[in-house]
């Protein structure tokens, strides 16, 4: 069986929601509808994804790393519809109020002058990645480090060099989004040849 966007919008709505019940809500389907896509998206993994008790729903380790993944798809997904609709795609930066802070409407006013046929999106969060580990934003601009081996790291050492550094911070959100694109345009080429490539059944 293979992974469909509803799975994804299914496990993140759980997520979200914190309950089934309150998952079909937003989904606007029956309970039951959203524990079978649950079953039919572990089934399609082949991992446990969820402890659902009495009072509460728990991500199992593979969960909160698919959970992750499943809003980066989804966001891209999303972007794609969006260039498709209006030529515009969008960039999301993660970002506590202590890491950005008064910069937050120079980087806004800046980035848009520069690339008006991309939306910048801030997304303002508190976790140690800046929402990266999350799946919420494409990079992030922290005040703590983080893992050097898992994401790619640029240090600034004070507020001067952080109110000076949007001119990089900019540069390197472009290179982003570029390698977004590419990486999306491989996986589309990718699939085009495996469906080539696989005999017709």
């Amino acid at each position: 069986m293979d992974v469909e966007l509803r799975h994804l919008r299914c496990l993140v709505a759980i997520a979200d929601a914190g309950s089934f019940t309150d998952a079909a809500l937003a989904l606007r389907v029956s309970q039951p509808a959203v524990s079978r896509t649950l079953a039919a998206l572990e089934h399609a993994l082949g991992v446990r994804l969820l402890r659902r008790t009495n009072r509460e729903v728990v991500l199992t380790a593979a969960g909160e790393r698919t959970l992750a993944r499943a809003r980066r798809v989804l966001a891209e997904v999303e972007d794609l519809a969006r260039e498709a609709r209006t030529g515009h795609g969008r960039l999301r930066v993660g970002h506590a109020w202590a890491a950005v802070g008064e910069h937050t409407v120079e980087f806004q006013r800046r980035w848009a002058a520069r690339h008006p046929d991309v939306v910048l999106h801030l997304v303002r969060t508190n976790t140690a990645t800046g929402g990266l580990a999350e799946g919420l934003c494409d990079l992030a601009i922290v005040r703590v480090p983080i893992d050097s081996h898992r994401f790619a790291t640029e240090r600034w050492r004070d507020s001067y060099q952080r109110s000076k550094g949007l001119d990089k911070v900019i540069e390197k959100s472009q290179r982003e989004y570029n390698e977004m694109l590419q990486r999306r345009d491989q996986a589309e080429l990718d699939e085009r040849a495996a469906r080539h490539g696989s005999p017709r059944r």
